[in-house]
C-alpha cells in the first residue's frame, strides 16, 4: 500500500493516516506482512504526524511502515527517533548514463544530459525523457534567467508580469521556475570555486563559466540562500508574485553574452 497526498492538496491529512490505521489492524492475507508505503512525510500535517505516532508507540503485529522524508530534520523528533534511518543517495552521473545508455537505449548525447540534470536520481532522468514538455519548461527557465541577468529593473518587472499572465500559471511552476535557477547558482558555485563536481547544466557551461567569473564567492552564497528562501516561502503559502518578485529585485545585473 502507498499511501500519497491527496490530488489537489498539499498535505497528508490526519483522516488518510487514521484509514491507514484501520488497515493495518487486518491481519495480511497473501504474504507475512502489510507493508504500507508514506513518500514525502515532510509534508504531514501536524495532527497526522501525532496520529502515526501512534502507531510507532504501538505498532501493530506483522505491519511494517516506510517513511519517505527529504531530511530527518523535516520530521518530527518523536517520530524520527522511533525509526530506523536508512540514507538514500542518488548514484553518481556516470553509473546513471551507463544506465540510460544500456538499459533504457537512450542516445549518448541524451543520455549524458539527463545524468546530469537528473544529478543521479533516475526517477527525474525518466520523467525528463518521457516529458518533453518538462525538458523544454526547464530549457525555458534557465534562458528566461539569461535574459533576466542582462536586464534592468524595468524588465524584471515586466517579466513578472508575463509570468503571472501564462496561462495555467500556477505556485507550483513559480517553485519549478526557482528550483530551475536554483540548479544554475549552484553550478555557479561549482566552477567558481574549481570544485571537483560534475554540473547539472552541462549545456549552458559557457554562461556559467561567464558568471562565476563576475561574482565573487559570497554574492553567491547569498544568491543561493535567497533561493531556497524563495522555495520555503512559496511552501509556507506566501504570494508567489511578491516571492519571486524579491528574488529577481535582488539579483545581480550582468552583462553576459
Amino acid at each position: 500500500m502507498i499511501l500519497r497526498i491527496s490530488e489537489g492538496s498539499k498535505d497528508l491529512k490526519i483522516d488518510q493516516i487514521r484509514e491507514m490505521q484501520q488497515t493495518l489492524a487486518l491481519a495480511p492475507y497473501q504474504s507475512p506482512y502489510r507493508i504500507v508505503l508514506i513518500p514525502d512525510f515532510q509534508h504531514a500535517t501536524i495532527g497526522a504526524s501525532n496520529a502515526l505516532l501512534k502507531s510507532l508507540e504501538e505498532p501493530p503485529s506483522k505491519a511494517l511502515l516506510i517513511l519517505t522524508a527529504d531530511a530527518k530534520e523535516s520530521l518530527l523528533e518523536t517520530i524520527a527517533s522511533r525509526c530506523e534511518v536508512l540514507r538514500l543517495r542518488p548514484s553518481s552521473v556516470g553509473t546513471l548514463e551507463g544506465f540510460l545508455l544500456n538499459e533504457k537505449v537512450i542516445v549518448p548525447a541524451r543520455a549524458k544530459r539527463l545524468a546530469h540534470l537528473a544529478g543521479g536520481r533516475v526517477g527525474r532522468a525518466l520523467s525528463f525523457d518521457q516529458n518533453q514538455d518538462l525538458l523544454d519548461a526547464y530549457d525555458e527557465a534557465l534562458t528566461d534567467l539569461g535574459d533576466l541577468l542582462n536586464s534592468r529593473l524595468r524588465e524584471r518587472l515586466q517579466f513578472i508580469e508575463r509570468l503571472q499572465q501564462r496561462k495555467g500559471a500556477s505556485r507550483e511552476q513559480f517553485a519549478f521556475l526557482i528550483a530551475t535557477w536554483l540548479t544554475f547558482w549552484r553550478d555557479v558555485m561549482i566552477r567558481h570555486e574549481g570544485a571537483d563536481i560534475p554540473l547539472v547544466n552541462t549545456d549552458h557551461e559557457q554562461r556559467i563559466s561567464e558568471t562565476a567569473q563576475l561574482i565573487p564567492s559570497r554574492q553567491i552564497e547569498k544568491i543561493l540562500k535567497d533561493h531556497e528562501k524563495a522555495l520555503v516561502n512559496l511552501d509556507a503559502n506566501l504570494n508567489p508574485r511578491l516571492v519571486i518578485e524579491n528574488l529577481l529585485l535582488a539579483l545581480p545585473l550582468l552583462m553576459v553574452v
